[in-house]
Order: C-alpha cells, then structure tokens, then sequence
C-alpha cells in the first residue's frame, strides 16, 4: 500500500483523532507528532491555537507543506527553532516509533527503546505541558479466545496474510500454544487475548496493507504502563479512558467472528487515550 491510500483510510476515523481538541486552547502551541496528512490542523486552528506538524514521511512533509501548515521533519529541526509546546499528541503514532526502532524489537524492552524519545518529548513541552497518547491497547481479557475467519475472506488471510504475520518476532511471542484449525474452507485460530488482539488488527485494513501492518506490534501499553511512566519521567498521569472505537466495527465484522467458551463475544477494546502532564 502506498503511503497517499494509507493516509486516506487513517483518516476515517478522524472523529476518534479529534478527542484531542477538548485539552487545547486558544494561544497553545501544539505540536502533531506523526502527522501524516494532518486531520486535526483545522480543528486546532480554529480554535485560535498554533498548529506544528513532525512528520519524517517525505510525501506527508511536502503534503503538510502544500497546506501551509508549520511542518518539522526532525526532533532537531524544532530545537533549533527554540519552540515549547503546551501540547504534544501523538495519534496511532507510538507503536510505530516502537515496531520500527532499530534498537531492540523486544516486549520487556519498551521502557528502554522509549526513553530517548520520551525525554525528548517532555523536553519540548512547557511546564504543566500534556503529552497526550492515543493508540491500541494492551489487552488483558480473558486468554481462551477463538477468531473464526469468515469465507469470503480466507484465501487471503491463509495465503496472502498469514506468511508474512508469522514472521514478526514480537508476535511470535504471545503464539505459543494457539491452536490452527481449518475445515470446509472455514479457519478458526484459539490463542491468547494478545495474540488474537494483534491478529485482527494486522489483518483488519485488506491485503494492500499486509506488507506494512506485519512490521508492527500494536498492543504496548495500558493504564498500568502509564503509572509506570510517572516514575520514570518526570510526569502525572491526569487521564487515561480505554474503549471501544466505532469506526473499526465494520471492517471487523466483515471478516470476523470473535468467541469465548463457543459464544460469541464483543470486541475487545481498541483505542486508549492517556493524558501526561509535564510536572515542575
């Protein structure tokens, strides 16, 4: 998938994007960390607030550029220019900056892969700045899950996606003892939470995205990761709201069926959004 038909179908759930607004006002400096094709700028402008975009994409940069908006493409670049943020938002952007560290590709190495870029972030906030986080979750729910595959969607997820999911190492951690199970050309996977989790995500946006999406892990973080973070920045935790995101129930009801103890079961959560504030 190019990145211009990534850009259009991450911008359908804009709504989602948007909770951000409610945290800024008119004046605030804001800065969109992985701004893609910048949703929020208008909604930020219009408020009376500054809009800056970082985006290290060449084709989202010059995008930004073509609408006149203030675009970074490097961390340095905002340093030399001296601004302070009263708010940073990263959207859908931290498991990115973690899947495709060069520095480690390891689950109990997240704290560590991060910090770097976590102490850059906070030392470009103004004191009481928010760094402000909307992603997928770490779920915790039950581990005896089974994902049927619907039909019509089968072949594409046994030949076209599947290879590819499989050869991610971080995955491979949470696919020990899942089950693989294929009869009258229906595919039922059993596994843990975690790892049925990634495997709707992954597969969820159709075949022209597999190369992309099978490079990433989604599922870092939740609200007892954050409380962690407030040890190891100097931060506090004000908010953090786990739910349930509208605009992937049709994609994923399109292609799957989601059970428990063979009844079949609500989605799992799959957005959080958790406020930091930047602490004297």
């Amino acid at each position: 998938m190019n990145e211009e038909s990534y850009y259009k179908i991450m911008t359908k759930s804009l709504t989602d994007k948007e909770k951000v607004v409610s945290f800024i006002k008119k004046g605030d400096n804001v800065l969109d960390f992985g701004a893609g094709t910048g949703d929020i700028s208008n909604s930020v402008l219009n408020l009376g607030a500054n809009y800056f975009a970082l985006d290290n994409s060449e084709q989202a940069f010059n995008y930004l550029k073509d609408k006149k908006l203030n675009v970074f493409k490097t961390i340095d670049e905002i340093v030399d220019a001296n601004i302070k943020f009263d708010v940073i938002y990263f959207s859908s952007v931290l498991h990115e900056v973690f899947s495709y560290s060069p520095e480690t590709r390891f689950l109990d190495k997240m704290i560590d892969t991060l910090q770097l870029l976590f102490v850059d972030v906070f030392s470009l906030l103004k004191e009481d700045g928010l760094f402000i986080i909307r992603d997928f979750p770490k779920v915790s729910t039950p581990d005896n899950i089974k994902l049927q595959i619907k039909e019509k969607h089968s072949d594409d997820f046994k030949k076209l996606f599947l290879p590819g999911f499989l050869k991610n190492k971080m995955i491979s951690e949470f696919k020990e003892n899942s089950l693989f199970d294929e009869e009258n050309g229906l595919i039922t996977i059993q596994g843990t939470s975690r790892y049925i989790f990634e495997l709707l995500y992954h597969f969820n946006w159709g075949e022209q995205s597999f190369h992309r999406e099978n490079k990433e892990f989604y599922g870092l973080f939740n609200k007892d990761d954050f409380e962690l973070f407030e040890k190891s920045f100097n931060c506090k935790l004000l908010s953090y709201d786990e739910y349930f995101s509208e605009d992937y129930r049709h994609y994923l009801e399109d292609k799957f069926i989601l059970s428990e103890n063979k009844k079949e079961i609500e989605w799992f959560n799959n957005k959080y959004f958790a406020v930091l504030k930047k602490e004297s």
